[in-house]
Formats: C-alpha cells, structure tokens, sequence
C-alpha cells in the first residue's frame, strides 16, 4: 500500500507548505490545536466554501504519518491538529530558515517529470 500511495504525503506536504499551514500553527502558540476551520480562518486569499474539508484530508493524511499531532475531543467529531517536532522544520525557525524550500524544490513539476 505505501508504494500505492507514495506521491500522497509529498503531494499534502507541498500543499500545506504552500497555504502556509505550517506558520499558522506554529503563530498559534506551543501547544495550540487547531481545526481545519480555525486554519483556513487564518489563511488569506482562500475564497473556496470547501477548503476546510479539503484542508482536514490534508492535515488527517500529514498526522497519519506523524508530521502532525491529531487530536479529537470527546464530545466532538472535528479533528484538532498541532504541530509536532516534524513540523517544526517546515515552519521558519527564529532566522527564518526551513525545509519547506528543499520540499518545494523536490516537488517541482520538473524534477518529478524527469
């Protein structure tokens, strides 16, 4: 099954780095979870009425596999998610520095064409 869906975690990676879920959650505070509404409430320029849902696939398969935490309350059905130690190299560190670039540059349409 991984080699099925070996695309998949890149792929939600690349997406999230470029919403910039990364510094949302990070800005939150240590320790913060939030919803996929609570993310896209904090996005700008996001204009689609099922980017919340969309966003929650996203965020489910990146805690699937450990680069987020996901919690679910008790007496609710939405999913809460928070940054983990993985996540924390594709937010800017206090230079400014992360992965998100190098992921970028190994996601691009050319690199994975050739």
């Amino acid at each position: 099954m991984q080699l099925a869906v070996s695309v998949a975690l890149p792929m939600a990676l690349q997406a999230a780095i470029e919403l910039g879920v990364f510094e949302v959650l990070q800005n939150a505070g240590k320790g913060a979870r939030l919803t996929a509404d609570d993310i896209v409430s904090r996005l700008s320029k996001i204009n689609n009425p099922e980017a919340s849902k969309m966003l929650d696939r996203i965020l489910a398969l990146l805690s699937s596999h450990s680069v987020l935490k996901c919690f679910i309350a008790p007496n609710s059905s939405q999913r809460h998610y928070c940054m983990t130690g993985v996540a924390k190299f594709f937010a800017p560190n206090f230079d400014g520095f992360s992965l998100a670039p190098l992921t970028s540059l190994n996601n691009d349409k050319i690199i994975l064409a050739s």
